[in-house]
């Protein structure tokens, strides 16, 4: 009974000591809990009975911030769909009705320059107006699937998280305000 004993006690120390080499296991577990603290994917909502879903990657990296979207569900074969980082919310976006500003006069006038590897947006505007980050338009295939990636120079996933805040969309196939297929507000799970 004493040997029985004994043994429990010594497994029990193991345990709450944590018997793993290289440093406690919640060492480890907060060491990858960490990395991985900078990096967020959030799920882009249909909007509008579009069907088109999908998924927005956020990366910091030595530039900024890597910005992929991953889309199912387009419309038509392709084509280019614009996309953007607005201030406000979906909710608000919504509610005001697509209300975003001037966005074909800002395409005609090359404020996708992130695909030359620029990527700095417009601040300071209203809830739903206005564009903060222009990302590069999302290209479908044959069966409705896209993508694209942007590099948003000089902040970071904490600053685009942490600060006001912000929703990425993507619009339908058009000029001037065409119509949200999806959206996501940038905010972390938890």
């Amino acid at each position: 009974m004493l040997l029985f004993l004994c043994v429990v006690v010594l497994l029990a120390i193991c345990l709450m000591v944590g018997c793993t080499d290289g440093g406690s296991q919640a060492e480890q577990e907060g060491r990858a809990f960490h990395k991985k603290s900078d990096n967020v994917a959030l799920a882009l909502r249909p909007e509008h009975d579009s069907g088109v879903s999908g998924t927005a990657f956020f990366e910091d990296i030595s530039e900024g911030v890597l910005v992929k979207l991953e889309l199912r569900g387009l419309p038509k074969p392709n084509e280019f769909y614009l996309a953007h980082i607005h201030p406000g919310t979906c909710a608000q976006e919504a509610e005001e009705g697509h209300a975003h500003g001037k966005h074909g006069e800002e395409h005609q006038h090359g404020a996708h320059a992130e695909e030359e590897g620029g990527g700095q947006g417009h601040s300071g505007h209203e809830h739903g107006e206005g564009i903060e980050y222009p990302l590069s338009q999302v290209k479908s295939d044959s069966e409705g699937r896209g993508s694209s990636t942007t590099t948003l120079g000089e902040t970071s996933v904490d600053k685009l998280f942490s600060a006001e805040p912000k929703y990425v969309n993507v619009h339908e196939v058009g000029s001037g305000n065409p119509p949200i297929l999806n959206c996501a507000d940038l905010e972390r799970a938890g």
